[in-house]
């Protein structure tokens, strides 16, 4: 079961997601997609935090949300990113600085 994000809240944040005749998804394979992400997450910052938050944690649940949006885009094709423009690519973006703020939680340098 999800912690920090929902089916609801990726449909709403990305609505071609819902939109099954595009992608072939239902709400099983994004709910897969996110236990993915949360999976990692707490992977990574269970090392120095107890999990889960009592009260939850807003900045993994901005963080779970974007980066399922992330690899549901990339993996279903609803965002290309040719070599030529995908360090100009806005997911592709804030994929990147998802993963550095993650790291930065992981080393101590950001706390929760």
């Amino acid at each position: 079961m999800p912690y920090y994000t929902d089916i609801g809240s990726v449909y709403g944040g990305y609505p071609a997601i819902n939109t099954a005749q595009l992608t072939g998804l239902n709400s099983a394979s994004v709910l897969a997609f996110i236990n993915q992400t949360e999976n990692e997450i707490n992977a990574k910052v269970s090392n120095r935090y107890a999990l889960p938050f009592a009260n939850g944690c807003p900045i993994l649940a901005t963080l779970a949300l974007r980066e399922t949006i992330f690899r549901i885009g990339i993996g279903r094709g609803l965002v290309h990113y040719p070599p030529a423009v995908q360090g100009r690519a806005p997911l592709a973006v804030q994929h990147d600085m998802d993963q550095k703020l993650l790291g930065q939680i992981m080393e101590g340098e950001v706390n929760l």
